[in-house]
């Protein structure tokens, strides 16, 4: 049987690091000043992942996911109508642009169609 190979692309691929203990401690130090996961992966060089699964297996309480209420979202649509895109409204109030997106639907606002489609490919 032929064994499947894959191709990576080196910005792709995250060699595995193991983190020492004082490395560890400031990882979590830095999470507690409150630096999301994404934030302290990218600060360690480890993927999010790892950091949640970490700071779990060490007993940190992760901060809670951010909710997007009705005066945020009345703020997102206003911003949103006279248009700021879902990617920079979700980089301004730390959420997710799909996050910002869905909750925009929810609320009956209609959503603009995306400048650029990541399922075409770019050299087309």
């Amino acid at each position: 049987m032929e064994k499947l190979q894959v191709a990576v692309s080196a910005s792709e691929y995250q060699p595995q690091r193991q983190l020492s203990e004082a490395e560890l401690a400031a990882m979590i130090d830095v999470y507690r000043s409150g630096k999301t996961a994404f934030e302290v992966a990218k600060l360690f060089g480890i993927h999010r992942q790892t950091v949640t699964r970490l700071l779990v297996k060490h007993g940190i309480p992760l901060h809670p996911r951010a909710t997007i209420d009705a005066k945020l979202l009345a703020e997102l649509t206003w911003h949103y109508e006279r248009g700021k895109s879902t990617v920079e409204l979700g980089r301004k109030y730390n959420l997710a642009a799909s996050s910002v997106g869905k909750a925009l639907k929810r609320s009956g606002v209609q959503l603009r169609p995306p400048k650029f489609n990541r399922w075409v490919a770019r050299d087309e």
